[in-house]
């Protein structure tokens, strides 16, 4: 059957709609082996009603669906804080790479701490106060192993902290990424799926297994994302759905509704060249009114860059060129390239490019396409590579500025 736009909107829309529409609350986690875990990380997800599993397009993936590390880019750094209730916060530091060869790693650590706490005897007698923790390290790698097929492994070491007894785990989340009819992606998670198993007194506490599944498409030209999840903890109350909206109000300000098991979530994030901020609430829960804010830093990863040196030089001065350097740097085979340099009214004064790999440096002597001088001015360049899978890389920034008068002064200090 041949999908129309149409029809592939409206089928999406059912999906979406006729899974999230009859949210109810359900049981919580409270009191649950490592329940912090369940609870999702991130402010972005947090804001989108966790329905994240399909979406996890940044570090957070880690914890979310760590085969969604082998589609990203840069290296990736964030850090979460969230607060609960009573002196308990949770936080989350999270990194990954991306490599040529070896797949995309990923290493983070997830925290939940509460403050002191009254401790007294059988006869009420003041003991002092105590404090607990819980801590997981997440080390995840993934792989694209066909074209938008990718899978994901988590090892997870878990340690619980409380009075005297201390007690560690160990465990594997086991998941996929994929991407149907070119806009809408799709997730699945086994988290747990070897369970870790804690002692602390006596008694093991064996961590439940996780089942998360998820679908996300975008609208708009990317401007609109819907986002929607299933999830089941394994023996522990019932089957959870979730459902995230976000929309880009500007080019670095997004806008962020969902639903959370019942709970409505909001929230918005801002991002700055390498940096964002992100926010997100639950306005109300079985913790209480939730807050989370998470940094993020992103830079280096794969790509393509230029720039300029000397930044300002004049044709008809000493020094009469400018020398570019190209970083290319790709996961495969580069098959062409260009460059072109623009002047401020956004033509196409001068272009190279080649087949096969980019040089490493490019001179330019302030010369059009025809070979005339160019006026003085500020240049900016755009930079474009294609790979021999069809992968296209590009950037685009200021380059340099031709100055022929060269600095202008006064002497003696009077006119």
């Amino acid at each position: 059957m041949k999908i129309t736009k149409r029809n592939y909107i409206l089928i999406t829309l059912l999906i979406l709609l006729g899974i999230s529409f009859p949210l109810q609350a359900q049981t919580g986690t409270a009191g649950m082996p490592g329940a912090y875990l369940y609870n999702g990380v991130g402010a972005r997800a947090q804001a989108l009603g966790g329905a994240y599993t399909a979406v996890a397009n940044d570090v957070t993936a880690v914890y979310w669906n760590p085969a969604a590390l082998a589609f990203q880019n840069p290296y990736q750094f964030s850090f979460m804080h969230n607060t609960l209730f009573m002196g308990t916060s949770m936080d989350f530091l999270v990194a990954s790479a991306p490599t040529e060869r070896y797949g995309s790693f990923g290493l983070g650590m997830l925290t939940l701490g509460s403050g002191d706490f009254e401790q007294r005897s059988v006869l009420n007698e003041n003991l002092g106060s105590f404090s607990m923790r819980d801590m997981a390290i997440f080390m995840s790698w993934a792989q694209e192993v066909y074209p938008d097929l990718s899978v994901g492994v988590n090892y997870k070491f878990v340690n619980q902290k409380i009075l005297s007894y201390s007690g560690s785990g160990h465990g594997f989340d086991l998941a996929v990424k994929t991407t149907f009819f070119e806009r809408m992606d799709f997730g699945f998670v086994l988290a747990n799926v070897l369970q870790p198993k804690v002692t602390l007194a006596s008694e093991a506490e064996t961590y439940p297994l996780h089942i998360r599944t998820g679908v996300s498409t975008t609208f708009l030209d990317d401007k609109l994302s819907l986002s929607t999840e299933f999830s089941k903890i394994s023996g522990w109350g019932s089957s959870q759905l979730h459902f995230g909206a976000e929309y880009m109000a500007m080019p670095n300000l997004a806008i962020r509704l969902g639903i959370n098991d019942g709970f409505f979530s909001f929230g918005a994030g801002f991002t700055f060249q390498k940096y964002g901020l992100d926010y997100g609430t639950v306005g109300t829960s079985e913790l209480g009114s939730s807050h989370r804010l998470s940094l993020n830093y992103a830079f280096g990863g794969f790509g393509v860059l230029a720039s300029a040196y000397p930044a300002v030089f004049s044709p008809a001065g000493e020094v009469n060129v400018t020398r570019i350097k190209l970083r290319v740097k790709s996961k495969t085979k580069i098959e062409q390239w260009f460059f072109s340099i623009v002047d401020v009214e956004g033509r196409v004064i001068r272009q190279f490019s080649g087949n096969g790999e980019a040089p490493e440096e490019i001179i330019w002597d302030g010369r059009d396409n025809r070979g005339a001088l160019v006026s003085d001015g500020r240049f900016t360049y755009r930079f474009d590579v294609r790979t021999d899978e069809a992968e296209d890389m590009a950037s685009n920034g200021l380059l340099v500025t031709i100055d022929t008068k060269g600095p202008v002064g006064v002497i003696g200090g009077e006119e």
